[in-house]
């Protein structure tokens, strides 16, 4: 008999590259996705209707993990759950930082405390969590591991904190791009030989470490492995901010200008100037700007972490230099997604520059007739 897995944050794009990768499972009964959005299959990524003869079944829950009757019927049954919790980083300021800020604690710290009370109460013994570093959320979540479900069962999890991640169907990021582009004209770096080193992790790697990750807590090594946390990263050598987004800022038509040398006096300005916009609740149209904190998590700060541990517990291993591959993959879909737009207005803009000369030259035409 095989596994039945549900996946929370089932429209976005992070779960279709695990459909993607779970579909290929011969092991695997049912899909069950669980987002309060609709369905959104990305075709680029998955090319196989939910229906598809010869691959296991998808079948989406549209509810809120605050809303436990729905979430009960979506959990009945699973064997496994992974349970994207991982934030999604607002790049952008917005007047209103309270309200993001309450908006995170709901769906992450709120949810995940009703998804685990209904894990237990439904009996789903094996949990993938894929969130952040040290989250609540997390924690609280390791400190089931090991407790007995209603069934008599034990709770087994493993814990992934991927760093940066990126991939086709991730819009988030090519989006504050666009609109900082559009406002400012270009993409600046902060300069320095430290500055905005971060490490990254192509979707498409972080779906097969999540797919062993299953594996693993249906092995023998569950017990063992159970509460376990490790980063996930295609490599440990650090790459500037600047350079990893650059394909996606010429895919987006817009370009990289040159460093900020001055980034104490940028940051100082920068903060003062979203602080009297938060009190007075100024936003930016058209186009937008990095908030602070972005700002200085992507060109600013030097981030690493080992992957010593994904490495003794996991198989899996990133293509070595294949992070061209994958960027390029990246950025060929927001070209095609998000591109084609800019590249359209282009084209009307010189149809109307022809259109305007040769209205001119009838016009002198005329006159000198």
């Amino acid at each position: 008999m095989g596994v039945k897995v549900a996946i929370t944050g089932g429209s976005g794009f992070l779960a279709a590259h695990l459909i993607k990768r779970l579909r290929a499972d011969a092991n695997v009964d049912e899909i069950r996705t669980i987002d309060r959005k609709p369905f959104r299959q990305l075709g680029t990524i998955d090319d196989c209707p939910p229906s598809s003869v010869g691959f296991p079944p998808l079948i989406h829950f549209q509810c809120d993990l605050l809303d436990v009757a729905k979430l009960e019927k979506a959990l009945d049954g699973v064997d496994v759950l992974f349970h994207l919790a991982r934030k999604a980083f607002e790049y952008l300021f917005f007047a209103d930082q309270k309200a993001l800020n309450d908006r995170y604690s709901r769906d992450n710290l709120e949810a995940t405390h009703s998804l685990l009370n209904t894990i237990f109460k439904c009996s789903v013994s094996r949990l993938v969590h894929v969130g952040e570093t040290r989250t609540k959320a997390e924690l609280a979540g390791r400190e089931k591991c090991g407790k007995i479900l209603t069934n008599g069962q034990p709770f087994h999890a493993l814990f992934l904190r991927p760093t940066f991640v990126y991939g086709e169907g991730e819009k988030r990021l090519p989006m504050a791009l666009k609109k900082v582009a559009e406002r400012h004209g270009e993409i600046n770096e902060i300069a320095g030989p430290s500055n905005g080193m971060l490490q990254y992790i192509y979707a498409g790697n972080l779906a097969s470490i999540m797919a062993e990750s299953m594996q693993l807590l249906l092995s023998d090594r569950a017990e063992n492995l159970s509460g376990t946390y490790f980063y996930c990263m295609d490599d440990t050598v650090c790459t500037k901010f600047g350079e990893f987004c650059g394909p996606f800022v010429h895919a987006l038509s817009h370009r990289m200008g040159p460093p900020i040398v001055n980034q104490w006096a940028t940051l100082f300005k920068l903060f003062i100037e979203q602080q009297i916009r938060s009190l007075c609740g100024w936003e930016v149209t058209p186009g937008g700007d990095f908030s602070a904190i972005a700002l200085r998590f992507l060109f600013n700060y030097a981030i690493g972490f080992s992957d010593r541990t994904m490495a003794l517990n996991l198989k899996h291993r990133s293509k070595r230099g294949g992070r061209s591959e994958w960027t390029k993959r990246t950025a060929d879909w927001i070209r095609r997604e998000m591109g084609e737009a800019e590249e359209a207005k282009e084209v009307r803009e010189e149809q109307r520059q022809q259109k305007k000369m040769e209205t001119e030259e009838e016009e002198i035409v005329r006159r000198l007739g």
